[in-house]
């Protein structure tokens, strides 16, 4: 959780000043109105990078004081003197620092957009004058893990359960994965009804986990996964940092709901990766789970809508005397 400051602790200055050390504007002269405004873009930059470090980790600002401390008046936020003078401290530097403490203490940062930004700005022929990077100063770069209609055929196990169980249309199955499963003939006959008897039955292995095998317990939260039905930001979204939808949430209202976020989906990630590796074992292994859901589908449609709780008992009976060859398979 972010580290709360203790009531009547030292707040920021609202003044870029207490960043620089003494600055003044006599020590900018001669500059243009242009180059002024760009170096002042550079303090507000930097002020609000340390904000954010003394709201989620004020311990870390005490070191940057100690460190500004032995530059005062020979302070720079140009990306080339500090590239020469290790001891000057860049804007880029405290955010790079502050992703490091979010990804040690709180969640995952996406590192692939922070160092495309980076390498907008660094590139010559982009008109970016760290605009892009800056822009994580104010929104998280979040790392999700979510599984796209063509993201998700990179797993087959998770497009098996997409293709028998997304509620939404599916666009394409790739070809491989219907001869993997073992699922291409089948695949046309089955409805929106056989569908709804699958989430009956997982809802079943849900409504008494100890009735099952560890992997089968799994499986229902493997499934909502597969089919972006966990209601968790990290399991059903992709980050598109150059998309409005983003989705673009922000440190000051959102970092909590994402560090919430992350800690209910690492034990899904957990599973899936015992998923996927228990594929990569052995491929034609796909078969078992497609035949698994496909079997309990129909067994559920013998008792029609949910039954009282009074009659899990002698479904799940059923069920295990019906598919119990095929625990030993499902075994990841």
């Amino acid at each position: 959780m972010p580290k709360q400051r203790k009531r009547g602790a030292r707040q920021l200055s609202n003044d870029p000043g207490w960043v620089l050390g003494e600055v003044s504007l006599s020590h900018c002269q001669p500059l243009s109105i242009k180059g002024l405004a760009g170096r002042l873009r550079k303090y507000e930059r930097c002020f609000n990078a340390f904000q954010l470090l003394d709201e989620h980790f004020p311990v870390a600002v005490a070191e940057y004081e100690a460190r500004l401390a032995t530059v005062r008046g020979d302070f720079s936020l140009d990306q080339e003197d500090y590239d020469r003078e290790p001891k000057k401290v860049g804007w880029w530097q405290v955010l790079a620092h502050f992703f490091n403490l979010v990804e040690r203490d709180l969640f995952p940062i996406n590192w692939n957009v922070v160092s495309e930004a980076g390498a907008c700005w660094a590139d010559p022929q982009y008109s970016d004058k760290g605009e892009l990077l800056a822009t994580y100063i104010t929104y998280i770069p979040l790392l999700l893990y979510g599984l796209g209609e063509k993201t998700v055929q990179n797993y087959p196990p998770m497009e098996v359960m997409h293709v028998l169980l997304s509620q939404c249309k599916v666009e394409a199955v790739s070809a491989n994965l219907l001869v993997e499963a073992g699922i291409y003939d089948s695949l046309d006959s089955w409805t929106a009804k056989d569908k709804a008897s699958a989430w009956q039955f997982l809802q079943l292995i849900e409504t008494s986990p100890s009735a099952w095998p560890e992997s089968i317990r799994t499986l229902p939260t493997l499934a909502r996964y597969a089919c972006h039905a966990t209601r968790n930001i990290v399991l059903d979204s992709t980050f598109n940092p150059y998309s409005q939808e983003g989705p673009w949430l922000t440190w000051n209202n959102h970092a909590i709901h994402v560090q919430s976020s992350w800690n209910r989906a690492r034990i899904t990630l957990k599973w899936f990766d015992r998923l996927m590796k228990w594929y990569m074992e052995e491929p034609g292994r796909l078969a078992y789970l497609a035949q698994f859901i496909m079997e309990a589908a129909k067994i559920e449609q013998r008792f029609g809508p949910a039954s009282a709780a009074s009659d899990n008992g002698k479904r799940i009976q059923i069920h295990t005397s019906l598919l119990g060859g095929l625990y030993d398979e499902l075994n990841w």
